[in-house]
């Protein structure tokens, strides 16, 4: 039996998608930590370095800085 990503792909592109739509630099309130704690969390249940994990394989959407917050 094969293990097929599929799964983790979709994820990762609902994730990608909530974060386009709420995420805007230079905002306290909508930086990448509030955008995980409001959106992500509740309905995912993954954790805030797993998240910034996403991101970075989704082709570095955050920069270095921010991600080490």
């Amino acid at each position: 039996m094969e293990y097929d990503k599929t799964g983790y792909a979709i994820r990762m592109k609902n994730i990608l998608d909530i974060t386009r739509r709420h995420y805007e630099p230079e905002r306290q309130d909508r930086c990448y930590k509030m955008v995980w704690r409001k959106y992500i969390n509740p309905v995912y249940g993954i954790g805030y370095r797993t998240y910034l994990n996403y991101l970075r394989r989704a082709g570095g959407m955050c920069r270095q800085g921010e991600a080490e917050r």
